[in-house]
């Protein structure tokens, strides 16, 4: 008797610390900037960043917004297409002044980081603004199923382009194997739906619920992250430590960054073989698959294809030739496409140092002197052949 008492006691009182704890946050902390504040900086949710029924997620149209990635600030435009731009252009069906480039790829072409004047395809479509009009669709976490499905609907919309650059990245392989379509060919993940109704999923959605709505559940949620945070920046240092061969405490922060840079799981499958076998085959697979759907698309619409290729650290530091390359340098070869490629331009001088000059420091995407280096090398290698 004595402990049921004490467990009625006990649900009364979370009960009503729970209700007073709602009530509170509803009517006041949500209306402090600190609330904000926090949610910006431990959980960043971006009401631009929007889900796609037809090609998985988007970016909204006509935005101009502040953007992060990392510790990176940076202002984030895109025009009616809620393609990224360098102002809220108004974009038309047909061009007739001038040629048009439609651009597709992931996060490095959409140039995450840097205001869109200092990424390689905002360069382009400044230096070429005379002769041509660029219409870059590319968005983070996008690969070739989503380059297909996302420029077919702009094709049946009626959009009119000249020339398609389709940028594969090494990170496009692994999450291509991620994605599938409907019998509607839209597509999604793969993760996303058995999330929807897992045990896990329904267990995250009321932590969700939990944190968005109860300060305790806020500070429990900030002090989780801080220490997820904290535990994965120490293993990674004791990685980074054995491999470099260097005391833990001894390691300075460039090893630390070229570690972090190199030891990305998605850009390790071209030479690590735990990677390689839970990604390679059905990644490759799948990915040629719709990038042959694609080019066999803009190919009926008389629009030439263009595929560009290139390195992410990881291959630059521990693999010169590498299956990627190769497997792309064929595969353009069997389909008659043009093949840019740029891995050439990165084994050039020490390996570290082209790494450190080229890329945000601890990340694999490129930093401004790496978007001017990928310019200047299209450039020379399309532009000027246009």
């Amino acid at each position: 008797m004595k402990s049921k008492n004490k467990f009625r006691n006990t649900i009364f009182f979370l009960v009503l610390f729970l209700t007073f704890d709602f009530l509170l946050t509803k009517y006041f902390f949500k209306k402090t900037i600190y609330w904000s504040e926090i949610n910006n900086n431990y959980f960043p949710k971006s009401a631009w960043r929007i889900k796609s029924d037809i090609y998985h997620h988007d970016i909204a149209k006509n935005i101009n917004t502040n953007e992060k990635w990392g510790s990176l600030k940076y202002k984030l435009i895109t025009n009616s297409l809620g393609f990224r731009d360098l102002k809220q252009n108004n974009i038309k069906l047909k061009n007739d002044q001038k040629k048009r480039i439609y651009v597709v790829g992931d996060s490095f072409i959409e140039g995450v980081g840097f205001d869109y004047e200092y990424t390689a395809i905002g360069m382009a479509t400044k230096n070429l603004f005379d002769k041509y009009e660029i219409l870059n669709s590319s968005v983070t976490s996008y690969s070739p199923s989503i380059y297909y499905r996302k420029t077919k609907h702009y094709i049946d919309k009626g959009i009119q382009f000249d020339y398609c650059l389709i940028f594969l990245d090494i990170s496009d392989i692994p999450d291509e194997s991620f994605i599938d379509e409907d019998t509607s060919g839209n597509i999604y993940d793969i993760r996303e739906k058995k999330k929807e109704t897992s045990l896990k999923g329904n267990v995250y959605k009321v932590s969700r619920f939990y944190r968005d709505n109860f300060s305790s559940g806020m500070i429990i949620a900030v002090i989780r992250e801080l220490v997820g945070d904290y535990k994965s920046e120490i293993k990674k240092k004791i990685l980074a430590s054995k491999k470099f061969n260097k005391s833990f405490f001894k390691l300075d922060e460039n090893d630390f960054n070229l570690y972090k840079s190199t030891h990305i799981d998605r850009s390790m499958w071209t030479f690590n073989a735990k990677y390689s076998k839970r990604w390679k085959e059905k990644g490759l697979k799948k990915s040629d698959y719709y990038l042959t759907k694609l080019v066999n698309l803009l190919s009926k619409n008389n629009i030439k294809s263009y595929l560009i290729i290139y390195p992410n650290p990881a291959q630059i530091l521990y693999n010169n030739e590498n299956v990627n390359e190769n497997y792309w340098i064929n595969w353009s070869k069997k389909n008659n496409v043009k093949l840019i490629n740029l891995y050439k331009y990165f084994f050039k001088g020490d390996k570290t140092n082209v790494i450190k000059k080229y890329f945000i420091n601890g990340d694999v995407h490129w930093n401004k002197t790496g978007h001017l280096f990928i310019f200047e090398a299209l450039n020379k290698e399309l532009f000027n052949s246009f």
